[in-house]
């Protein structure tokens, strides 16, 4: 099904994001060069399927995770709790 789809940069910046990565940090432990994440993340360079693997098992995210529509995040100030 993930292959029908087409990769989603936005989702691979996000992962990176919430495990607190550094793109150097992700590429280096994926064994991908800075250059090619980079371009991998600004949608200018297609990822194949072993490196958008070695993506997943790096961030712990399923490959399916990468294939899905863009989500939207927000900020912790631009949301407000209340108990019940």
């Amino acid at each position: 099904m993930s292959e029908l789809l087409s990769f989603n940069p936005h989702r691979l910046i996000l992962a990176r994001e919430r495990r607190k990565m550094t793109a150097i940090q992700l590429a280096e432990a994926a064994g991908i060069s800075r250059v090619q994440l980079s371009r991998i993340e600004g949608g200018k360079s297609e990822s194949c399927v072993d490196t958008v693997d070695a993506l997943a098992r790096v961030l712990c995210y399923p490959r399916a995770f990468f294939y899905l529509t863009q989500m939207y995040s927000f900020s912790e100030e631009s949301v407000s709790f209340r108990s019940l």
